[in-house]
């Protein structure tokens, strides 16, 4: 199941599991994944050299949407 949000942008993509804030795990500010999901999350084991390349890729692509964001 998408949401709306992700019609347009497959990289947003959630399942949209209704969770408690129990069952809710918060992996960061803003977001909280189900049980399952942060298992497979878990699972997942990139090499460091691999997830520090993504992360500042990640970071600089949210810098840019930050950035063109404030210009408009």
């Amino acid at each position: 199941m998408f949401n709306e949000a992700n019609k347009y942008n497959a990289d947003y993509e959630t399942c949209d599991l209704p969770m408690c804030e129990d069952c809710a795990i918060n992996v960061s500010r803003e977001t909280d994944m189900c049980p399952h999901h942060n298992n497979l999350l878990n699972q997942v084991d990139l090499p460091n050299v691999y997830q520090r390349k993504r992360q500042a890729q990640e970071k600089g692509r949210i810098a840019s949407e930050l950035l063109k964001g404030a210009k408009t």
